[in-house]
Order: C-alpha cells, then structure tokens, then sequence
C-alpha cells in the first residue's frame, strides 16, 4: 500500500527484521518494540518481537506477543505456527496441538503446517494420526507439499 511507505512503525518493522537477520537480536526488540510503541495495532511488529523472543529463549514473552497479534488478527495463521511452536517447546503438547490444527483450519496451504502437526503426532505417540498426515500430503498436487515428507524411499514427517 502506499501509505505503508510512510509508515514509521513499518520501517521500524523492517529495519527489525534486519536487525535480527543480521544477528543483532538485542538492536531487533528495541526495534520491534519501537514499532509498538508507534503503532500498537499493528500484528506484525507482535507478530516478530514474538518470534524473535521465541529464538531466543524467551517463550512467556514469545507467547505474549503472539497472543497480542492474534488479539489484533484472529485470522493470523503464522502466529498461531509461532504460538504452538512455543507451547510445544515449553512441554505444551496438548496446546501446541490444538494450536495447529487451528493453524490448518486458517490455511491449510502451507505444507509445514501439516509437517509441524503430524510431528507433533509422532511425539505424541499417536503414529496413526502422523500417518493421515503423511497420506494427505502424498495426495497432495504440489511437489513442494510432497517434498516435506520424502526422505529416501520412505515417508517421513521428520
């Protein structure tokens, strides 16, 4: 949009995402939360001060942020990936599922989160679950979905 050009919470965003891809992760926050302070109502500057919270360790900030994110966009699919993926590494399981499957039930394009949940599956101990999964993504019209579970010869979500 061409207002998003003059937006300084955008470029907050941006100049963050940079920060973080170049390994300043400290400079990344203050950069994020910058973004936040300028425009609260903007899911995504939430949406990377969570993943990046989440990379570094920080999983009940991660959480907080993304949960802010959804707050402001219910329908924001990535942070649900992001959401689960920081409950499954606090221990989580059960949440992080659920999480997933909503995640799906968003968009169901993106062919990690189908990986992500029937890893989840196989963690659980529930192989027939990761098996449907495996299944859905073998019938599935893109080679790129097909990719995520073909090791070899031989199926795999992992």
């Amino acid at each position: 949009p061409a207002g998003a050009r003059n937006d300084p919470a955008i470029a907050a965003v941006n100049l963050g995402y940079l920060r973080e891809r170049s390994g300043d992760l400290d400079g990344a926050a203050e950069t994020y939360r910058r973004a936040i302070v300028l425009r609260p109502e903007l899911p995504l500057a939430h949406f990377n001060l969570g993943v990046l919270e989440r990379r570094r360790g920080n999983l009940a900030g991660a959480e907080a942020a993304l949960r802010r994110a959804l707050e402001l966009d219910s329908r924001y699919a990535d942070a649900f990936d992001q959401l689960a993926m920081t409950r499954e590494q606090g221990g989580d399981l059960a949440a992080a599922l659920a999480l997933y499957e909503r995640e799906i039930a968003l968009d169901s394009t993106p062919p990690r989160y189908h990986r992500d949940l029937g890893r989840l599956h196989v963690l659980r101990g529930e192989s027939a679950a990761s098996q449907c999964i495996v299944n859905h993504i073998k019938a599935c019209r893109h080679k790129r979905h097909r990719a995520y579970i073909v090791k070899g010869k031989r199926p795999s979500l992992i």
